[in-house]
């Protein structure tokens, strides 16, 4: 080790890239020999050797001449790289110097003006170093913390977008791995993520970054932004990582759809059963699903006109309507029992909040309303063959230009709030609800599902409601709602004393 101390110190002498055979024996053997590297991390004489190095050649990297001695400080790296993934190795690493020697020759290197294949190996090298000293460390919290504070937190504003600006997309893993490990055990991390600049800035680059790494099927960044999300719901900040980013003119309303998306699949995985976590969660979604509401009243009203447009011109509708169909998701979420274990049941202080301090229902109905006046039905095979084979520039924004999918899961909703609550059942009746979902018991191509959904919605607004039963019982008499939607409701008519009435259908044994 003394010998490539020597060595990457005298940049005259390595005007030739090369790495000493003695440095080349330990980076093989650490990468291939489980038993080579238990031996070498565990000696302080390593990490004092190699942070003598790293030291060395941070300070001659700047030097033009210093491309020399690129393969040798890579080699180091990758020395320690393998090293610092044995356990307690990253105590050994950070206590003689030699982690915050890595961070100094990322920060060197980000303000090179010339970045030579070198200089990015070396860079690529260091941020794997890092990753994999804090994986390791996870769960060693003073180790953690330094790690924490070093490289996320502390590093200053400036080098960090550097940083973020230079990282491509299929080489992110490092960074993520390192966010995943320092919030993997840490509530306290988790806060401070959340409340430092530095935090922020890397949160809305991942949110960035995240459509393209779904775009590319790439399980591995994929599963840890997940990891990453599954921290912040775990540890309760979910509701004030969302509240910043629909608040703050910081985020692009991109980065606030990511952030929905990513949080509405984490719930599936996280017992969130609360009334308080769901509480925190409800309000800014509600929020933010009234504004949305407001801003697809006009792209509804006008949706046959939008077809003429550019795909470029639909691209704020095409933005609305994403995160409109986001918004009921995330809602349907937290208001009914579809969260991984959760018991019958524990849904009924949500809604019940809901239902009293929202105007859940009457935003629900008003937005129905419009979609059912404004937006068109396809019911017949020719149209979905059209909608599905015309590959023109007009008919690409048709689709949801047309707002697909919205009335199928404000039916859903409504059947949520509905099931058991006499008050919602007479609300949706007074405001004309009651004839929407029954307009819905058919096939629509843009809401599939949308006549088994009504159906369902339909049983609970009439169960044990006279009011709701005889009014629906009217309009099957003057024809407004098909003898089959009764029927599959479980329902039929009869006349008592002259009058129209419902009554459930008498079950048929089998034979």
């Amino acid at each position: 080790m003394a010998q490539v101390s020597e060595y990457i110190s005298n940049v005259d002498a390595s005007v030739v890239d090369s790495i000493p055979e003695s440095l080349l024996y330990f980076v093989r053997q650490s990468g291939v020999d489980p038993n080579f590297r238990e031996k070498y991390a565990q000696l302080e004489q390593t990490w004092s050797s190699l942070s003598d190095i790293y030291a060395r050649g941070e300070a001659v990297l700047a030097d033009p001449r210093a491309e020399g001695i690129h393969r040798t400080l890579n080699g180091a790296i990758m020395l320690g790289r393998n090293l610092v993934s044995v356990a307690k190795a990253g105590t050994l690493a950070w206590d003689s110097g030699a982690s915050t020697q890595v961070i100094s020759i990322i920060q060197t290197l980000l303000e090179l003006k010339d970045q030579s294949p070198g200089a990015t190996k070396i860079f690529n090298s260091s941020l794997q170093f890092l990753a994999n000293m804090s994986n390791q460390s996870s769960n060693t919290p003073e180790v953690i913390t330094k790690i924490f504070d070093g490289v996320l937190t502390g590093t200053p504003a400036a080098t960090l977008d550097k940083l973020l600006e230079r990282l491509e997309p299929s080489a992110a893993a490092p960074l993520l791995l390192i966010v995943d490990s320092c919030l993997r055990h840490s509530s306290v991390n988790c806060l401070k993520f959340y409340e430092s600049d530095n935090g922020q800035t890397i949160f809305r680059w991942i949110l960035n970054l995240t459509p393209i790494w779904y775009d590319l099927s790439n399980d591995i960044f994929i599963n840890f932004v997940s990891l990453i999300i599954h921290h912040i719901i775990e540890f309760g900040y979910a509701s004030q990582f969302l509240t910043q980013a629909i608040e703050s003119e910081t985020y692009e309303p991109t980065q606030v759809l990511s952030l929905l998306k990513l949080l509405d699949a984490g719930l599936a995985d996280i017992s969130l059963f609360e009334f308080a976590a769901r509480k925190d969660l409800f309000d800014p979604i509600y929020t933010l699903f009234e504004e949305t509401s407001k801003k697809a009243v006009p792209y509804m009203i006008h949706s046959k006109d939008n077809d003429k447009l550019s795909k470029d011109e639909s691209a704020p509708i095409f933005h609305t309507w994403n995160l409109l169909i986001i918004l009921l998701d995330f809602l349907e979420a937290l208001l009914s029992d579809r969260i991984a274990d959760a018991g019958q049941g524990t849904n009924e202080a949500i809604v019940q909040y809901a239902i009293t301090q929202k105007p859940i229902v009457k935003a629900l109905i008003d937005l129905f309303h419009v979609a059912q006046v404004h937006l068109p039905k396809a019911n017949k095979l020719g149209e979905y063959v059209q909608a599905q084979t015309s590959e023109t520039a007009e008919s690409h924004t048709a689709q949801h230009t047309k707002f697909p999918l919205v009335k199928a899961r404000i039916i859903t909703l409504l059947g949520i709030l509905t099931m058991g609550n006499r008050a919602v059942q007479d609300e949706i009746r007074e405001r004309q609800g009651l004839e929407l979902v029954l307009s819905n018991c058919i096939i629509d191509i843009h809401n599939p599902f949308i006549k088994e959904r009504a159906i369902i919605c339909l049983r609970y607004l009439l169960e044990n409601n006279p009011e709701n039963q005889a009014f629906v019982a009217k309009l099957e008499a003057k024809s407004t709602v098909t003898e089959e939607a009764l029927d599959e409701a479980g329902l039929e008519t009869e006349i008592i004393d002259g009058k129209i009435a419902l009554k459930k259908k008498a079950r048929v044994e089998e034979v």
